[in-house]
Parts: C-alpha cells; structure tokens; sequence
C-alpha cells in the first residue's frame, strides 16, 4: 500500500500539482498579455485613421500644385512671381499667404507694401531669404539631399524635441511646447534633453546605439487604465533638420516644410515649377487651416467602444468620433499613430470609453483560469482518496480471499475426514451393532451434504460474479414450500438436540420466483442459526408477520448473534464476523451473499436484527403478487 502510495504521488500527483503551479503563475501574467491583445487589436485603427490622414494630406499638395498649373497657364513669368501672393489664395480656396523667391533669396511676392503679409515677412523673410536656418520638418522631397541630411543630423534632436513636447506632464505648457519664447524655459528644456544625451551617449562608441537607446528610454504610450502596467510603443519616427532654405530644396521639385513660427506650427508647399527654374512658389498656412481643409473627408470615422481622435502637436483634440467626449488625459491615449511630417507630432490617438474593460476582461480569464486549476487539483486530489480507498479495498478483498481459500480447505477437509473414516469402518465391519450402522450412515448423509452445500455455494457464487445465475421462476404458493422445507430441516435440528417452534399465517402466500433458489436461501440462514448457536438450543421459523405485498419469512435463534456495526458487513464477499480457524465454527463467508443476492434478484431483501434476550433475527422479504396481477 504505502508503495503504491509513493508512486502514485511520483508519477500522477506531483507532477499535476507542479503543472497546477505553473498554471497559476501562467494566471498571473494575464492582464499584460490581454493588455497586449487590446493594444495590438487597436492600433491597426489608429494606424489606418492615420493613413487616411495622409492620403489627404498628399491629396491637399496635388492640389497646391494643380493651382499652381492653373496660375502659370493663365500668367505670365513676371506676372506670376510678382502677383502669385495675391493669386494664390483664390485660385486654390484655402487661407493662406503664397510667396515667391528666386534661388539668390530675393523675395518677389508678397512685398513689404502690403499690410496684410508684413507680419508673414517678419517671421519668414530670413529664413525664405536664406540668411538663417530653421529647424524644418520635410516631407514628399523628390531626389532631395536634404533628407539625408535631417536622417543623419536631426534624428536624436528630434526624438529628444518628440519627448518633452508630449511625455512631460508636470511642466506648464510653455515647456511642453518647446521650444519657448522664454529664454529660461528653453534653456531648462535642453539642458534636461543634453543631460539625458549625454547619459546614454557617454559610454556608447557607435552613434546609433545611443540614438536607439534615448528613444526608447523616452517616447511611450500610457494607457489610459492607470492599474494596468505601461506598454512601450513606438517611438517617434519624425527627423527634423536645422537647415536654410535653399538647401532644403536645391535639388528637389515640391515638397512640404513644417515648422514652429511664434509658437505655432505652420506647413509650407513650394515647388519649383518645370521650365521656371528662376521662381520658387509655395504657401504658408497654419497647421489648424491645413487640418480644417481636410476634416470633411474624414467624416465619419468610427470605433467600437472606443473614441477616435486627432490630436494637434499640443495633444489637445481637434476631432473626434464620439462627441462630448472628454478623456481624463488626452496626453495618455491608449493607443496612437503619427500623422507624418506634414503634421508633426499631430496624432491619431484611440481613447476606451470603457477603461477598466480591459483590465476587468483579463481578472475574468485570471478568474477563470484560478478555478478551473483549482477543480483540476480538487478532481486530482478527490480521485486519489477514491484510489486510495479502492486499494484498501482490493487489499481488504485480497485478504479475504485468502481466508476464504483457508476457511474452504478447512470445510472440505472435516467432512471427508468423516466420511472417509466412517466409510472405512462400515467396509471392514468393525461395527456391527445395527444401531451404530444407521448412526455412521446418517453422519456419512449429513456431511455429504454439508459437502455439496458448500460445493454449490462457491460454484453459484462464481455464477453470480460472472452474471450467469439463471432463475426459473414459476408462479408459487411459497407457504406450503416454506412447512415442507421447515419440516425437514426441524427433524434435523431435534437430532441435534434443538428446540423448534414455528408459526405460519394463512395462505396463499402467492410469489413469482425461482423455488430452489429460494429453499436455498432459508437453507442457509437456518445453517447459520444452527453453526452459531450457543448453550441454549433453540430456532424458531416464524412466517406469521405477514404484510400487504409482502412475505416475511424469519429465523430467530439464540446463538452468539452479530457484533455491533457489523449488520451490513457480514453480507459482504467472504466477510466473516466469527473466523471458523479460531472460533471452531465452520463456514466460507459466502453464504449470506449468495442469499442477499438472491434475494434482491427477486425483488427483496435480507436483514438482520439483534434478538431481544440475546441472538440474532434473520428475516427474509419477497414481494408478493395481488390478484389483480394474476389476472
């Protein structure tokens, strides 16, 4: 037992509690992967929101220069550069002001003496002129050395620009919005964004190790349920370049330029008409007009459960797929996607209108996973103490076996003992008194008997275990089988020095069964009443308890009786409460299963009470047929 016990737990238990543990540790990781899920389910409505974007960002250049076509059809070389300022605006329906410049820097249109443009002169005509540099974001530049340039030179200015304009909830807006006008500010502002360089930088020999460090240590998306860990996400993917004019566009044909004018980002069309070398035409508008021309082919733009919105560069929502709504942080989207140079650091950012969805959606699982761990382990557990109990059984049964092959051995061996014995007398005739003759061949009877009653009890008990017993059951008057039985065994038990009494109530006592098999069964238990019996010798066969539907037939006697808590035992296989090697009383223990057994093969049962007085009650009920059920 305690074998099977240690590889039971070896080889079934431990390893299933082991995967139980992993389990739950598997359980507990959850919430990130489902986080993960939902942040990869939704970006793709960012990404596309972003991408439509695009389109019409692209769709608002080919209109620039389709205007531009129409202007230089309609005007002349010198018209056009002198009045395209003037032109412009209504030729392509948008707000904003155009300008001309040659490639020297000369600034043809609009010129000083209009009121309307002066301001636009102050802020630009430097940097248009070519005598300073800006820090300029590009985009759609054909064959442009530029490009290279602001990949090479811009890119971890730009990251470490993305960062504190977006990441740094704590400063005021001004810092957000760097740079600033305030000289204090912006230098705080690269100060803290050198300070990180150098951190990263200091011990890094190849550049672009260190530019892939700083942007992933800065640019990340919160997500908007603060319960849940953060999730990094891409880092921005904009290059800005600190370059003049001319070298932004020496060598390409259009493109747009975007940049900080005042605090304000503005997005710049040129192009260099083809057979016009000498002019450089574009547009400034700012970016909020550049957004409202294209906010009608946006409309509508949706998402479940979730609110789609474009973000400015100061994370502030210029439209919106769920009106009215307003997050607790429009700095902390779920999700985000850039908008690309044309609008740098604007986003299409995607809001969960229900936050904790997630994170509750994950609990659930993690729930969900706990218990279904926690039956596997209870059903693992719950069938080791079944197992464990079956063992117990078969070895408890296994053992009884055994005394049941002893018990049998010891039967057998008694009877022919006697038989061979007396039969040995009879056939010499040593004994000669008739008498003793009729004595030694009644035992010689008896114990053959005995004999064929146990041969019978193990083979019907085989029959029985193999659901080969068959029944012969016949329609039975079962009160005159019981007397003529009764008479029988009565003789026996007076030879042996008995007292019987019966009592039988009026008949018929009609029954549908097999008669042998149920003269087997009183057989038995008056055997029983016989081998236990004590000093006092007395049975009794009492059949006049009678019921309706019923026929109770019960043996009394006053013999040793069954031990307390052993009323249901002693109908067990081989179960018996007085061993017949110790106690001298012979016996196989299957008598009274083979009796119980035949006893509920026709409808009824055998129990067993203690006698008042001392004994035991032994009482046999058969269900009986009405006339109705004759008929």
């Amino acid at each position: 037992m305690k074998k099977l016990a240690v590889i039971f737990l070896l080889a079934i238990f431990a390893p299933a509690l082991l995967l139980g543990v992993l389990a739950l540790r598997t359980a507990s990781r959850q919430r990130m992967i489902m986080q993960q899920q939902e942040v990869e389910l939704r970006q793709k409505e960012t990404d596309e929101l972003a991408e439509k974007v695009r389109g019409l960002l692209a769709d608002e250049q080919r209109s620039f220069l389709d205007a531009v076509d129409r202007l230089r059809a309609r005007l002349g070389a010198e018209e056009l550069g002198r009045d395209f300022s003037a032109e412009l605006p209504a030729e392509w329906g948008r707000k904003c002001i155009g300008f001309a410049v040659d490639p020297s820097g000369v600034m043809l249109s609009p010129t000083a003496s209009d009121p309307s443009t002066r301001e636009f002169l102050r802020e630009n005509t430097a940097f248009l002129g070519n005598q300073a540099p800006a820090e300029v974001y590009q985009s759609n530049v054909r064959n442009s050395q530029s490009s290279q340039v602001a990949a090479s030179a811009g890119l971890l200015q730009g990251e470490l620009d993305r960062t504190y304009s977006r990441s740094m909830d704590s400063r005021s807006s001004a810092t957000l919005d760097a740079p600033s006008k305030s000289p204090v500010v912006a230098h705080a502002y690269k100060s803290d964004r050198e300070a990180i360089t150098d951190s990263i930088t200091a011990d890094k020999a190849d550049k672009a190790d260190a530019d892939q460090q700083v942007t992933q240590k800065l640019r990340a998306v919160v997500p908007q349920n603060q319960q849940a860990a953060v999730i990094a996400a891409p880092v921005s993917q904009l290059n800005y370049a600190n370059s003049r004019f001319r070298q932004l566009v020496s060598n390409g044909h259009d493109g747009v330029l975007a940049r900080v004018v005042e605090d304000e980002l503005v997005a710049t069309f040129w192009v260099r008409p083809a057979g016009l070398d000498k002019y450089i035409l574009g547009a400034q508008l700012k970016a909020t007009v550049l957004f409202d021309s294209i906010r009608p082919g946006l409309d509508p733009f949706r998402s479940n459960d979730a609110c789609l919105a474009i973000l400015d560069d100061r994370a502030r929502p210029v439209a919106q797929s769920v009106p009215g709504f307003a997050a607790a942080s429009w700095k902390s989207p779920f999700v985000a996607t850039e908008l690309g140079e044309t609008l740098p650091h604007w986003e299409a950012a995607l809001y969960l209108l229900h936050p904790d969805s997630v994170s509750q959606s994950a609990h659930l699982v993690t729930l969900t996973l706990y218990a279904l761990v926690g039956l596997a382990i209870a059903a693992i557990a719950w069938g080791s103490l079944l197992i464990a109990a079956d063992t117990r059984r078969q070895l408890s049964l296994a053992q009884k076996k055994t005394d049941f092959v002893s018990n049998v051995s010891h039967e057998l061996k008694t009877p022919l003992t006697s038989i061979r014995m007396f039969a040995e007398l009879l056939q010499e005739r040593r004994v000669t008194d008739p008498a003793k003759v009729a004595n030694y061949l009644r035992i010689i009877r008896l114990e053959a008997e005995r004999l064929t009653r146990l041969i019978n009890n193990v083979l019907d008990f085989a029959r029985l275990e193999r659901n080969q017993k068959h029944y012969t059951r016949r329609l039975t008057d079962l009160r005159p089988e019981a007397e003529r039985l009764w008479q029988a065994q009565a003789e026996h038990l007076r030879a042996q020095g008995f007292e019987t009494k019966s009592e039988f109530a009026p008949g018929p006592w009609w029954v549908m069964v097999d008669a042998d098999a149920i003269a087997q069964v009183l057989v038995n238990l008056l055997s029983n009443a016989e081998k236990y019996s004590l000093e006092k010798k007395e049975i009794q066969f009492d059949g006049s308890a009678q019921e309706e539907g019923k026929i109770r037939l019960s043996i009394l006697d006053r013999g040793a009786g069954v031990p307390a808590g052993e009323e249901k035992k002693i109908f067990e296989s081989f179960y018996r409460a007085h061993d017949s090697l110790s106690s001298g009383i012979p016996g196989s223990g299957l008598g009274l299963t083979l009796a119980q057994r035949i006893a509920r093969d026709h409808g009824g049962e055998i129990r067993c009470e203690h006698r008042p007085g001392g004994g035991s009650i032994f009482t046999l009920i058969i269900p009986t047929y009405q006339v109705s059920e004759l008929s």
